[in-house]
């Protein structure tokens, strides 16, 4: 689990990503870490979680889970 105000690692972010679409019966075959370092003012440079392409079902699935929490 990841500290209040502690930036994840990439690697533990697609971790629980991929978890919790599990958990919402989604999966997104094309999440993955990005190969390339990025640099941010605030937390310096690390690598980014690329979400991938998804069939269109799959993006209106993933749009109702997050309604749904955000109505919540």
């Amino acid at each position: 689990m990841i500290a209040a105000g502690a930036a994840p690692d990439a690697t533990e972010a697609a971790h629980l990503l991929a978890s919790a679409l599990a958990d919402a019966g989604i999966c997104l075959p094309g999440l993955r870490l990005d190969p390339h370092v990025w640099d941010t003012p605030d937390e310096g440079p690390g690598r980014l979680v690329a979400l991938g392409a998804v069939h269109p079902r799959t993006a209106v699935e993933l749009a109702t889970v997050i309604r749904r929490g955000a109505a919540s």
